[in-house]
């Protein structure tokens, strides 16, 4: 027996799922450098800077029109945003590269501290 799937259909929000992203947003500093990544119900994307945000909504300085865009909460999928610069990962390899060349600088030297000579 065959069984057709249902067309996508766009269900309800849940009052948790819209405060997880109005938390997600209250969290975040008005003009910031963060880059927001949003996903609408609709399934369409948006990203841009946070201009500001209010009880029902957030606005959207979007990168690819330039203008602000007002966007419900209640439209919204999901959201996440990334911070310019270096990430905790990057910065922890630079940390243990900059110990392994202290570490052979002063083996490379002599001064006993390695097990040589």
């Amino acid at each position: 027996m065959l069984s057709a799937s249902a067309p996508d259909v766009l269900q309800a929000q849940t009052p948790k799922d819209i405060q997880k992203v109005v938390g997600k947003i209250s969290s975040l500093k008005v003009g910031g450098k963060e880059t927001l990544s949003v996903t609408m119900r609709d399934r369409t994307r948006l990203k841009g800077r946070l201009v500001g945000f209010n009880d029902r909504s957030f606005l959207l300085a979007d990168q690819r029109s330039g203008k602000d865009v007002s966007i419900a909460y209640s439209d919204v999928k999901s959201v996440s945003s990334s911070k310019s610069g270096l990430s905790t990962l990057a910065k922890i390899g630079i940390a243990i590269g900059i110990g392994i060349g202290i570490l052979l600088g002063v083996c490379v030297r002599g001064d006993h501290g390695c097990g040589y000579g």
